[in-house]
């Protein structure tokens, strides 16, 4: 079970500002599909498994890391692109700042909290390929592809997790 992608990460280069690309790594960052959202729901997710099941507790633990390095990542190309990154993101024309509310903390077992994370990791998937589609910068497309090859680790991980609890 791989926590992400094999390889490195791809320079951090943009062509130059661009308000479009910015705003979708300002989603990236703060929207309620978004990595801070990731990152909010693996250290919960963590912390309610820890005493059903370390070890899936240490793979949220893990896995929310990498989630940490993608929100760095946006951050850093939101700035390159001209944005201000901030945990904001734009919704009817006006910015909406990030909220807890945004993190399912619906809690029922182990299982089910992999469950969440498996659907907001195809969520995750199907945002960033929308991105890609839009986007005509080689930099910012290459880094946007290397945390896409991670997120989809991270669906065959929790899969795996899934597959092997229903062994159980």
């Amino acid at each position: 079970m791989g926590i992400q992608a094999a390889g490195p990460y791809p320079p951090l280069r943009v062509q130059g500002q661009n308000p479009v690309y910015a705003e979708m790594m300002l989603s990236n960052m703060g929207a309620p599909n978004s990595e801070t959202s990731a990152v909010a729901f693996y250290r919960y997710a963590r912390l309610m498994s820890m005493r059903e099941d370390g070890e899936t507790s240490i793979l949220f633990h893990k896995v929310s890391v990498v989630e940490m390095h993608h929100l760095d990542l946006f951050a850093q190309l939101a700035l390159e692109l001209g944005g201000e990154p901030r945990l904001w993101h734009c919704r009817n024309n006006r910015r909406e700042y990030w909220s807890p509310r945004c993190v399912n903390y619906a809690h029922c077992s182990v299982k089910d909290l992999v469950k969440n994370a498996l659907e907001d990791e195809r969520a995750a998937i199907r945002k960033y390929e929308r991105q890609l589609a839009c986007i005509a910068d080689p930099g910012l497309a290459a880094l946007l592809e290397r945390v896409l090859e991670d997120e989809r680790e991270h669906v065959k991980l929790w899969e795996e997790v899934l597959e092997k609890m229903d062994k159980m």
